[in-house]
């Protein structure tokens, strides 16, 4: 089962689980490239907008959508993909760790598939902090 498969059979009382709704790591990686990426040239000075980082709708396009570079686009004057391009390449390598790829799709969204893992390592700290968490 993915790990998009396994959050998807979690029963509607835990939907708005911390794990479930704000993907922090994921979002860090992805405000991290961008503050790289301009570092680098490789994109404008910008201000980072909100963004999401949310569950795909189909499983084949990886666990987690990002559409951080469909918002950069016209700041950028650039097209989302080419955004999506420099702020795959500027991801910092220790800032995608229980990641197992991250890959662009459709007009530039940035796709994340997470370790087959993932969700395993994330059950002990939910039943630690229970409803807490």
């Amino acid at each position: 089962m993915t790990p998009a498969a396994a959050i998807a059979a979690i029963p509607a009382s835990l939907a708005n689980c911390r794990w479930s709704a704000d993907f922090a790591p994921q979002r860090a990686a992805a405000a991290a490239a961008l503050t790289a990426a301009i570092q680098d040239g490789a994109l404008p000075e910008m201000a980072l907008p909100p963004f999401s980082v949310e569950l795909t709708k189909d499983g084949a396009h990886g666990d987690l959508a990002c559409n951080l570079a469909l918002l950069l686009a016209g700041k950028a004057q650039r097209p989302a993909r080419a955004v999506a391009e420099a702020l795959l390449a500027h991801l910092p390598a220790g800032a995608i760790g229980d990641l197992a790829s991250v890959e662009i799709a459709g007009p530039g969204f940035l796709n994340f598939t997470l370790q087959p893992g993932w969700l395993a390592a994330v059950v002990p700290e939910v039943l630690d902090a229970g409803t807490a968490y």
